[in-house]
């Protein structure tokens, strides 16, 4: 269905392109699960031929055929016969199997369903008949590759071998084993007349069980090109330095451990590499685009409200929204100062009757470009804020009590995010609103964008202290807090809270989602804690601001300070789609019972405040909600710096495939920066080193040496 759907799509797009799809120049994909296209929406895992076409241009497409668990064999019987009406003269058909052909250790399926049936043995030769998978390097492999070379030649298309990617097999010398590279030759086993001869080994010079090897030499005999993926893979996994870096950037997909599929950073790097061996070797060189990216500085550091102010302004007005912008905070608080000239009004509950109305100038502060970065020094001595007065001439009588002449949603926030700031990432850094407590709405963030993350941020407010208005939107939480009373979570979109604290004041209400884009708000792994005193038993986890809209659902909570009993709250004449929670803990981690959740909204509308086992499994599935954008990708921050020496003032540290850039920390302080793992001291002091994520956010510091000079 997922092929049909890409080939429809493809046709779509040659049509508005003024063509039609015969007319197209297409590369089409045959291979294993470790090529083959995935549902983003159920599944992290992803197979590099998916992101293949990324790189080609002119017009060429690229379609993939590839599907899990097929072996050579199956390449031709199956996957070539379903392709092989679409492919035309002109066009490349790139062949990747080995993976499943290894299966049986090296033995043929065929060969061994005969010795089977031959030996009586119908047990065996069930498995074998179902397995289907399964043939020998050196001539059963060879033979159904060659099958597929051959007819590929014969439709005028250009077939092109591509060995097999490695599985991320290290060794004790942190290298990938010969087992990774798909050559069995440590361990396999042969069918020799009647019997099954186990626990083979030969040398390591001896290529018989080597699956790359044979399909190398294939290709001179079929005088075609090979693309040696196994060694560039080997290559790209061990310059991560080890098993454990090299799983968690290309691998982990938060599963059980899987070291033979990858990741969509795995995938995407796998398919750049196989475009740029092709590109190498005059494959379809004039057709192939890789992007450049190189390592440099962030693009601003600062250390001023000046200097924050202009950072801003420059990310905003830079024509190039495609490349982030990364804005480094140094330690401090940041009063951002007010702009133009707004005209206010306040009314009374009746939305008629003026409270007041005049002029002030705006205190919020604008990000209306995508791919921004902005990222803290450290937390919570990183604070940005407003320069506003409380002070009475501030001060109105509003509806609910003394107001400020900024509350409101659309008046307050220290950041508003509009709906071009598309791929935002705070990281670090404490947002605080510069309205005091108790004087109505204060945001710290009004999100009007999506694909906003917040990694380990304080947003710090009262009432609405972050705020999302896309229902399209989709944002992740990753750590940090977010601080204070009523409506705290308060919109639409759908917003996933990973580790998330919630610091409740006494009374009011934590989440308030509206209209979600398709699964609500998730609160996975958070912890709710007081800000305050007597908050325990005061407060609810929500309520709902829509009719059959709202969706929060809370799942393995730990509630430092627990709701009242009835654990969720009225909204005018609203009621959720599902408010509801799974395994929530008190502070000694005892489950706190549901049975006396709230089950009845505006007096008529059911609810079922306790999810099932597999309810909070569903929820708790981010690809769910986020399909192919994975944040965890860019949250996932670079290694800390190991290894670190310093003589004659040099310092030196090890290398990280996946560190974007190094801070330079000296005395606890960012002072420097550097691309290569060494770095020149100019004073004596106490030094550490910080890595960067390619969204330029800092690891924790290395450890300490110190400097004499």
């Amino acid at each position: 269905m997922k092929q049909q759907l890409t080939r429809v799509a493809v046709c779509i797009i040659a049509i508005l392109l003024g063509c039609n799809i015969q007319a197209a120049k297409k590369v089409f994909t045959l291979g294993d699960s470790t090529m083959a296209p995935y549902d983003v929406n159920t599944t992290k895992m992803r197979g590099w031929g998916m992101y293949f076409g990324n790189f080609l241009t002119h017009g060429w497409v690229s379609l993939n055929y590839a599907k899990g668990g097929r072996d050579s064999r199956a390449g031709y019987n199956e996957l070539w016969q379903n392709a092989k009406d679409s492919v035309g003269s002109g066009d490349y058909v790139l062949i990747q199997f080995g993976h499943n052909d290894e299966k049986f250790n090296g033995m043929d399926n065929q060969e061994l369903q005969t010795f089977y049936a031959t030996q009586g043995n119908d047990a065996q030769l069930a498995t074998v008949r179902k397995d289907k998978r399964g043939t020998i390097p050196h001539s059963t492999y060879k033979e159904w590759l060659r099958k597929i070379i051959r007819e590929v030649k014969a439709k005028g298309a250009t077939p092109v071998l591509i060995s097999p990617v490695c599985r991320c097999y290290f060794g004790a010398d942190h290298k990938i084993t010969r087992a990774g590279q798909h050559d069995l030759g440590d361990k396999f086993d042969a069918l020799h007349q009647d019997t099954i001869m186990t626990q083979q080994h030969i040398d390591s010079d001896n290529h018989d069980m080597d699956y790359p090897y044979h399909m190398r030499q294939l290709a001179k005999e079929e005088h075609i090109s090979f693309v040696d993926m196994t060694t560039a893979t080997k290559n790209l996994y061990e310059q991560y330095g080890s098993f454990d870096a090299c799983y968690a950037a290309l691998f982990d997909k938060g599963t059980t451990t899987d070291k033979t599929h990858y990741n969509k950073k795995g995938a995407m790097a796998a398919a750049q590499l196989c475009a740029q061996l092709l590109k190498e070797q005059g494959i379809l060189a004039k057709h192939i685009t890789i992007p450049t990216e190189t390592k440099h500085a962030y693009d601003a550091v600062v250390s001023t409200t000046a200097e924050l102010c202009h950072a801003i302004a420059a990310a905003n007005s830079r024509k190039d929204q495609q490349t982030r912008y990364r804005i480094l905070v140094k330690k401090g608080t940041y009063k951002m100062p007010t702009g133009a000239m707004k005209h206010y009004k306040h009314t009374g509950k009746d939305r008629t009757t003026v409270l007041w109305e005049g002029d002030l100038p705006d205190p919020i502060t604008y990000i209306t470009a995508a791919n921004l970065s902005l990222i803290g020094e450290d937390r919570d001595a990183t604070i940005i804020t407003q320069d506003i007065s409380n002070d009475s001439s501030m001060l109105f009588k509003g509806p609910f009590g003394t107001a400020h002449k900024y509350e409101t949603i659309r008046y307050s926030p220290v950041f508003q995010l509009t709906d071009a700031a598309v791929g935002t990432y705070f990281q670090d850094i404490t947002i605080k609103s510069g309205i005091e407590d108790r004087l109505g709405r204060n945001l710290a963030v009004y999100d009007c964008a999506t694909n906003t993350i917040y990694k380990n941020t304080l947003l710090y407010g009262y009432q609405d202290t972050w705020t999302s208005s896309n229902e399209q939107g989709l944002y992740y939480f990753e750590g940090g807090q977010v601080r204070g009373r009523t409506d705290y979570l308060c919109g639409k979109g759908d917003a996933y809270f990973n580790q998330l604290e919630l610091l409740q004041i006494a009374g009011g209400y934590t989440a308030v989602p509206s209209k979600p884009k398709n699964v609500g708000w998730v609160f996975k792994n958070c912890t709710i804690s007081a800000s305050g005193n007597d908050v325990d038993g005061t407060y609810t986890l929500g309520r709902p601001w829509g009719k059959a809209t709202p969706v929060a659902v809370f799942i393995d909570t730990r509630m430092n300070v627990k709701p009242t009993t009835l654990g969720w709250n009225e909204m005018h004449d609203g009621w959720p789609a599902r408010f509801a929670e799974w395994n929530s803990r008190d502070c000694n981690g005892v489950t706190i019972e549901t049975a006396g959740r709230k089950t009845i909204f505006a007096n008529s509308h059911e609810n079922n405040p306790t999810l099932t086992e597999k309810e909070a499994d569903t929820y708790s599935n981010m690809n769910r909600m986020f399909g192919d954008w994975q944040p965890t990708d860019d949250t996932k921050q670079a290694a800390i710096p190991v290894d670190i020496r310093v003589n004659a003032g040099v310092l030196t540290w090890s290398k990280s495939y996946d560190t974007w850039l190094w801070a330079i920390c000296k005395d606890g302080n960012v002072i420097d920066f550097t691309e290569q793992p060494t770095y020149t001291a100019k004073q004596a002091g106490i030094y550490s080193v910080r890595a960067a994520n390619p969204m330029g956010g800092l690891s924790a510091p290395s450890a300490t040496v110190t400097v004499t000079l």
